[in-house]
């Protein structure tokens, strides 16, 4: 059908608009699919592993300055194995304390696996005060209510490093002290209630 001049130049800006807009739309698309792989995906400065069976949310804080578990359990199942503020792990550096809880720079968010078949993220992080970088691994497996996590202490600086007391998983648990029969002081006695190890507490 023929058309005058003003009706092709409405239908070429419209056409223009949307050019720009589906090139935008490509884009985001692409962008969020580096960030995200098997069992896990990154939302809002969140980080989400799932493989259908155990789900795990890791959150950066709203300035990427630190990384705690803030959501654990079974999927299809409401109860939650952890609280808010976990440390997610934590060591000394000589005698200065670190954990999750603040004083990281996030730097990136990668694909993990292993020869047994899991597969995950590996999230770099580094020190704000320190010449030091850390890199977690958790992986999941199908099937399997498991996920599996790995640390890695990376020296930045020239001079050595002391590292102590690290703890790979720190988190608060959502239930109150667990109570069972213990085995304490070398196993000489018998005891009911929470666990807490020392030196004469080698066998649980």
């Amino acid at each position: 059908d023929a058309l005058d001049t003003g009706e092709i130049i409405m239908r070429s800006k419209a056409w223009f608009r949307f050019v720009p807009c589906l090139a935008l739309a490509s884009l985001l698309t692409f962008a969020n699919s580096l960030f995200c792989g098997p069992f896990w995906r990154m939302d809002q400065g969140k980080i989400l592993l799932d493989n259908g069976v155990v789900r795990r949310s890791l959150d950066l804080g709203k300035n990427s300055d630190r990384v705690s578990t803030v959501s654990y359990g079974l999927a299809g199942v409401e109860a939650e194995f952890v609280k808010d503020g976990s440390p997610e792990f934590r060591f000394t550096v000589g005698k200065r304390k670190l954990d999750g809880t603040g004083g990281w720079k996030y730097v990136t968010a990668e694909d993990a696996a292993d020869s047994l078949g899991g597969k995950g993220v590996t999230v770099k992080m580094d020190a704000a005060a320190e010449p030091l970088s850390l890199e977690m691994t958790y992986l999941l497996y199908p099937g399997q209510p498991v996920v599996r996590k790995m640390i890695a202490l990376i020296n930045r600086g020239e001079n050595r490093i002391k590292i102590e007391s690290l703890d790979v998983e720190a988190l608060k648990s959502a239930w109150e002290d667990t109570h069972c029969w213990i085995m304490t002081d070398f196993a000489r006695h018998k005891w009911l209630g929470p666990f807490v190890g020392n030196w004469n507490d080698p066998l649980v």
